[in-house]
This record gives C-alpha cells, sequence and structure tokens, in this order.
C-alpha cells in the first residue's frame, strides 16, 4: 500500500476543509 496522489490531496483537502472530509471519504471509498 502506497501513498498515491489522491490520498495527498485527500488529506490536504482535509486539513483546508474538514467539512468535505466526509463526503470525500465516502466518495472515494
Amino acid at each position: 500500500m502506497g501513498v498515491t496522489k489522491e490520498d495527498v490531496e485527500a488529506a490536504v483537502a482535509a486539513a483546508v476543509s474538514p467539512t468535505h472530509l466526509v463526503v470525500t471519504d465516502t466518495s472515494g471509498g
């Protein structure tokens, strides 16, 4: 399991917009 660009972007997006994390996490799962 390696860290992909999407994982990094998701982490950055989560740090910037914690509210969007729920939507992104559910859709990205």
